[in-house]
């Protein structure tokens, strides 16, 4: 699916926190926004996936207004699990999936979370809730995927698995996947373009290895400053 943007602006109390002209999502991409604490990262995020309606906004989802929820799977920050089993809230969602059960399994067995699937979600840790949470959502396959910091709480070996499964879903089958993340070298590993948000404007926008390395944007020199020192 393509997603354009011609405009997207939320104002709270007279101050605009957000204002984007101008983008387009291309079916089968991969973008990554990054950017400090604030710059609209998470409100553009909720905007896109119809969370959040409170503004102006003119996009376009194949060509058309009309906002295609059967198409589009979100994971916001803190997603919420029901007080159900991990195999429970998998199921979720997935009734008419024809091989859901099958790609639940796959991916529970990819997550390492066989070993708690008759447990209640509550009794899980950040890092297991996180990984329910992820799986539920890419197990249907919609054709977007919109995902806010969807591996903050796991570590580096969970992360790596999130990833490999996401680059499977865009690679293989072609979704459009959107995705915040605070950390600029999991955009460099994943992204096909890179969105930099500062102040609820995009600041930068293109090829992850050109603007990571040597951004134009001043304040986005100030915000890779010390991950582009790391790198040298």
């Amino acid at each position: 699916m393509d997603i354009y943007v011609k405009r997207v602006r939320k104002t709270i109390d007279k101050k605009t926190i957000l204002d984007v002209n101008e983008l387009a999502f291309p079916q089968g991409s991969f973008t990554m926004i990054i950017g400090p604490n604030g710059a609209g990262k998470s409100t553009f995020l909720k905007i896109l996936s119809q969370l959040d309606t409170n503004c102006e906004k003119e996009i376009l989802y194949d060509g058309k207004q009309d906002f295609p929820q059967d198409q589009i799977n979100t994971m916001v920050q803190h997603s919420y699990l029901f007080d159900l089993t991990v195999a429970q809230n998998l199921r979720i969602g997935a009734q008419h999936i024809t091989d859901a059960q099958v790609r639940s399994q796959k991916l529970m067995e990819e997550l390492d979370l066989l070993p708690v699937i008759h447990r209640r979600c509550p009794s899980l840790s950040g890092g297991e809730a996180q990984k329910v949470a992820f799986a539920r959502t890419v197990l249907t396959q919609k054709p977007v995927l919109l995902l806010d910091e969807p591996t903050s709480d796991m570590d580096v070996a969970a992360t790596k698995k999130c990833e490999r499964i996401l680059l499977d879903l865009n690679q293989k089958l072609g979704i459009t996947i959107i995705m915040i993340t605070h950390n600029p070298s999991q955009a460099l590993r994943l992204a096909s373009r890179i969105l930099v948000m500062d102040q609820g404007k995009v600041i930068e926008s293109g090829n992850p290895k050109h603007i990571l390395e040597d951004p134009l944007n001043e304040n986005a020199q100030a915000y890779l400053e010390n991950w582009r020192m790391n790198h040298v």
